[in-house]
């Protein structure tokens, strides 16, 4: 399933009984840890009652998150339902995604990252600025020929959660480029990131993006 900033969910269909559930499991842009979603519709007096349930946060931090974001998105269907309107989501001003890593693959992830010749190499031509490493952070400036004077800032968390070695990636400033270029960058972005981190991964994406 894609949105239209070029995100997108893997996944499969685990449950479903026509208009009482669907359930399923899915992994945001293919990658990290899998969770699972079930829709639930029970009929009321007046309407329809839609419940949500979605596990699978590997921190308490994520699950608050996940909180949030589905609150919003039954606030915003509400309202397209009720009042016949447009309430969909804006495309993401922040590319994020969660990759988890292969065995023995953090440390080279980590030298890669302090190695601005790696991110030439590996992000289509972008130049890099690292900044001065900070315990299992890596942080970066991005600027690349076709965006001007415009930086981008990529950010890139190692993390052990219960004896899982993630990285948390995060790649902002696409709403600051140019408006004919910002979200079409943004969302060439999603697929160069993938290519760029599945030597590191333990998942491998087999799905090309544009």
């Amino acid at each position: 399933m894609e949105t239209g900033a070029g995100d997108f969910f893997s996944g499969r269909v685990i449950e479903w009984d026509p208009g009482i559930i669907l359930g399923f499991r899915w992994k945001f842009v293919g990658c990290g840890p899998e969770y699972e979603v079930r829709f639930s519709m029970l009929r009321r007096k007046q309407g329809t009652e839609l419940t949500v349930q979605d596990r699978g946060a590997i921190t308490v931090e994520e699950a608050e998150c996940l909180r949030v974001g589905w609150s919003e998105f039954l606030m915003r269907f509400e309202k397209a339902l009720l009042k016949n309107v447009n309430a969909r989501f804006n495309w993401r001003k922040a590319l994020t995604m969660t990759i988890r890593l292969a065995e023995t693959k953090k440390e080279q992830l980590a030298a890669a990252l302090n190695d601005p010749r790696w991110y030439q190499t590996a992000l289509a031509g972008v130049r890099a600025q690292i900044h001065e490493p900070r315990e299992n952070e890596i942080a970066a400036i991005i600027t690349h020929d076709t965006w001007g004077d415009v930086e981008t800032r990529a950010r890139v968390r190692l993390r052990n959660i219960r004896g899982v070695d993630y990285a948390y990636v995060a790649h902002e400033g696409w709403a600051e480029l140019p408006t004919d270029l910002a979200q079409a960058e943004r969302r060439r972005f999603v697929g160069i990131w993938i290519s760029a981190l599945s030597d590191f991964s333990v998942d491998r994406v087999a799905r090309a993006h544009q």
